[in-house]
């Protein structure tokens, strides 16, 4: 008999518990320093996102390739969340609460948060674990050294928070807020601060480092206390946004149609009121130039505001929509040129609005503030408009819908330019007999079709090549920083398209102020040819006679 038929084979390793596969995944997406990995869930350490800049696209999917991606729950899903590289996203809702990796156009299922909750009946002491039966109405993600934390604002108002590492447990539970808390966000400066803003007409300032649980602990903390109250209204508070450039600064949206900016160091009343709407203000997004402000409301209005007017205010720049809006965020910044006066040279353009409308109007606008008179682009995700949504990068949208699918929309390829459904060229002729007419040169590109996510990856595709032109209005028809641009085709042949796809932050981006756009007199000046004449005397206009 040989010595190798002597030796008896090992037995199979254990199946992992529900709890141990949450730890693993929590040590995918930070480290996590719990129990030692799997030998079975081993996996390529994946390459870090910080630091690595670019215009926000994919290079693993290459410049022509469609990013379009998907993932079906077959549950409802409220709200989303992002994690501080871009890499996760956290879906909430009535029945679900997880994470999910977003990668090369694939999506899985990583921590399952709700089916962890479950999975552990009982106490570490033995006695029975209260089952919470949650409605999530919206979810945040900490930064930072706190990012293993996310946080579930619920209609009843209480906010739970997690620690993914230990996904089965509840971190702490917070109680100071008695009606629905509509947003929870995470501050981008210090990612362990937490606001929330209620129907209660408050927000509330946490920290969620005041959740970590000491050793041993079997139940969440209750006696998590807010930092701060700011009770500057008696509605509602709809939406409330962090400040991308000051720390201290928020702004939140009430059902009074009134927009208030305050210091979170100054709690007895804001920095600035604005009665921005005739009725409620939905949402309220920061300009990546920390100064302006929009806000979009009920009554078909996005509105930008100039924060630092104390008095006499007015929307510096309008735009009406066709349908009444629940959601307004700015799209990160388009690359247009280079300034020599920083290390980091790269400057940046923001000067477009994507806008979702009532449950009714499924449609996903994009309004560019230059040309408010008509949509820049236009998608349709879903069959009813999508219950949340945010901006991972330039060009990729995340969107979650009432029918349980979470989408990654690739702009370039699952949208459409309104503007190249309507003609360039118009003739018309007067009753006297005289003609006018404007012409303008069209560059001729191909229609891309709308992507529909059937699967849960994105097909091998090169419908459109992603350009710089094709973030910005039609170069023929409105110029944007003309001298740039020039500038930019000099210095083309030396740089190529972006190699990342990571969500864009402002400390690292020279944004170009809502002001300093609106200064350049050429970039809302059309280019088009027109002449007007009169016809020939053998032109009848006689109405009488045919």
């Amino acid at each position: 008999m040989s010595v190798d038929a002597a030796i008896p084979r090992a037995p199979p390793l254990p199946a992992l518990k529900t709890f141990q596969r949450a730890r693993d995944a929590a040590n995918r997406i930070f480290g996590y320093a719990s129990r030692p990995p799997s030998p079975q869930n081993e996996r390529p350490a994946q390459p870090s996102l910080e630091g690595r800049r670019g215009s926000g696209r994919l290079a693993s999917l290459g410049a022509s390739q469609n990013a379009t991606a998907s993932h079906k729950t077959g549950l409802e899903i409220k709200t989303l969340s992002i994690n501080e590289s871009g890499t996760h996203a956290l879906l909430g809702g009535k029945d679900i609460f997880k994470t999910i990796r977003v990668e090369d156009g694939v999506c899985v299922e990583e921590i399952n948060l709700r089916a962890a909750i479950r999975s552990n009946p009982t106490q570490a002491s033995g006695k029975p674990r209260q089952i919470y039966n949650i409605d999530i109405a919206d979810v945040a993600w900490a930064k930072g050294d706190t990012g293993e934390f996310v946080a579930a604002a619920t209609e009843s108002g209480k906010i739970i928070i997690y620690d993914l590492g230990h996904a089965g447990l509840p971190a702490a539970q917070l109680h100071e807020h008695y009606r629905q808390v509509h947003r929870i966000t995470c501050n981008p400066h210090k990612g362990s601060l937490l606001l929330s803003g209620s129907q209660d007409g408050t927000v509330r300032l946490w920290d969620v480092r005041d959740a970590k649980q000491p050793v041993g602990a079997t139940r969440p903390r209750s006696n998590v206390q807010s930092k701060s109250k700011f009770a500057g209204t008696t509605d509602g508070v709809r939406d409330v946004k962090w400040s991308p450039t000051d720390a201290m600064d928020f702004a939140f949206a009430t059902d009074g149609g009134s927009v208030q900016v305050w210091d979170m160091r100054y709690f007895n009343r804001p920095k600035v009121k604005i009665i921005a709407h005739n009725s409620t203000c939905m949402s309220v997004d920061w300009h990546p130039d920390g100064k302006h402000l929009a806000s979009a409301g009920l009554d078909h209005m996005i509105k930008v505001w100039d924060t630092s007017i104390k008095s006499g205010r007015k929307g510096n720049w309008e735009v009406k929509t066709p349908y009444p809006l629940s959601n307004a965020r700015w799209r990160p910044a388009c690359e247009v040129g280079w300034s020599d006066d920083d290390d980091d040279n790269t400057m940046r353009q923001c000067t477009q609005l994507l806008a979702a409308y009532d449950r009714s109007h499924p449609e996903l606008h994009i309004w560019d503030v230059r040309r408010p008179a008509l949509p820049f682009r236009e998608l349709v995700p879903y069959t009813e408009s999508p219950t949340d949504l945010l901006w991972h990068s330039q060009d990729l949208l995340w969107t979650v819908g009432r029918d349980g699918t979470f989408l990654q929309n690739d702009i370039q390829h699952s949208s459409l330019k309104v503007m190249d459904r309507y003609p360039v060229n118009a003739t018309a002729i007067s009753p006297t007999g005289e003609i006018a007419s404007f012409n303008m040169r069209r560059n001729a590109r191909p229609i891309n079709r709308q992507y529909r996510a059937s699967s849960g990856h994105a097909p091998d595709s090169a419908l459109l090549s992603r350009s710089w032109a094709d973030d910005s209005l039609d170069d023929s028809f409105l110029r944007a920083h003309p001298e740039v641009m020039k500038q930019k085709q000099r210095r083309q042949h030396s740089r190529q398209s972006s190699d990342v796809g990571i969500p864009i932050h402002p400390t690292r981006t020279n944004v170009i102020s809502l002001d300093q756009v609106f200064g350049q007199r050429r970039a809302v000046r059309p280019t088009q040819t027109a002449w007007r004449g009169q016809l020939p005397a053998a032109y009848c206009t006689d109405p009488l006679v045919f």
